[in-house]
């Protein structure tokens, strides 16, 4: 879109100082609301990856204290289910974040004598297993949002710093100097109708 075109006159220079005024009060505000926005960021990816790293510790783990797992012939399909789960919001720096209020895993039935006594420790492992995988794709989505935030914040940074204050401050300029030569001309032109008024004065005497 492009910049209207620029008035040389003293209205115009009051109102390029007020805006120039503007951006740079508003600057500040707009700079610490985006570094905020980083340290939010940085959590939000501690967070995800402590998440991950739980997820990957605990299938790690269950793997080797069940080796058994490994066999064919054991059918442990649709054993853990996630029936459901409750998600709501929170704001975070005037970002919204989906959070998770709850998850609804259902075991499914077997028979104590019928199973090994292992599959007690296989079903608390793979409904945590459940949970976490749900909970780092929840992390992941908040992670995602709070990097677009810091992004939009720091393209309004950059507006407001590099675009905006520095079009300001060459409008004025601009205006200045142009008020200023006209002010110097009107200087040497009232000198030589002073000076012609003079001529003719002595003339005439």
């Amino acid at each position: 879109m492009p910049m209207p075109k620029l008035t040389l006159s003293k209205a115009s220079f009051l109102k390029e100082s007020k805006q120039l005024a503007g951006y740079e009060r508003f600057l500040p505000s707009l700079d610490l609301k985006r570094k905020q926005l980083v340290i939010e960021q940085s959590r939000e990816e501690v967070e995800h990856q402590r998440l991950h790293l739980e997820l990957e510790t605990l299938v790690n783990e269950t793997v080797d204290e069940l080796p058994m797992l490994g066999n064919p012939e054991m059918d442990f399909k649709d054993l853990v289910i996630v029936k459901n789960v409750a998600y709501g919001e929170e704001n975070r720096l005037g970002v919204s974040l989906p959070i998770i209020e709850g998850v609804d895993i259902e075991v499914k039935k077997y028979g104590l004598l019928t199973k090994p006594h292992w599959v007690d420790l296989l079903v608390s492992r793979l409904s945590r297993a459940c949970e976490l995988k749900i909970r780092v794709a929840n992390a992941e989505k908040r992670v995602e949002c709070m990097r677009n935030a810091t992004r939009k914040a720091t393209q309004r940074v950059n507006l407001v710093s590099k675009i905006l204050i520095p079009h300001a401050l060459k409008n004025i300029r601009k205006i200045q100097i142009f008020l200023s030569d006209n002010e110097r001309a009107a200087v040497v032109r009232s000198k030589i109708a002073k000076k012609k008024k003079l001529e003719s004065a002595h003339g005439n005497s």
